[in-house]
C-alpha cells in the first residue's frame, strides 16, 4: 500500500482523499479508545501520511503541513 500511495501518478488532491479515509477516519474510528503508547505510533503514521500528501522530505518538519492540511494531531481527533 506504501508503494501505491507514494507513486507519482497520483496527484496531490487524490492522496489527500486516500490519507484522509484510510488514516484519519479509519484508524480514529478504531483506535478510539487505545493506550497512549499505540496513540504514539498512530501518530506517527499520520505523520508519514502528511509527507507523502505535501512532498516533504524526511526530516522536515512535519507540523506546519499538519496545520496546513487542517489536520489534528492525533490525540485531540481522537477527543474529538
Amino acid at each position: 500500500m506504501v508503494h501505491i500511495l507514494k507513486s507519482r501518478t497520483l496527484d496531490r488532491r487524490t492522496h489527500l482523499k486516500v490519507m484522509n479515509a484510510l488514516v484519519l477516519f479509519y484508524c480514529s474510528k478504531v483506535w478510539a479508545s487505545c493506550s497512549k503508547l499505540n496513540i504514539d505510533k498512530l501518530q506517527s503514521v499520520q505523520n508519514f501520511a502528511c509527507m507523502i500528501v505535501s512532498g516533504i522530505q524526511k526530516y522536515d518538519h512535519v507540523i506546519p503541513e499538519l496545520k496546513c492540511l487542517k489536520w489534528l494531531p492525533v490525540s485531540s481527533q481522537l477527543y474529538y
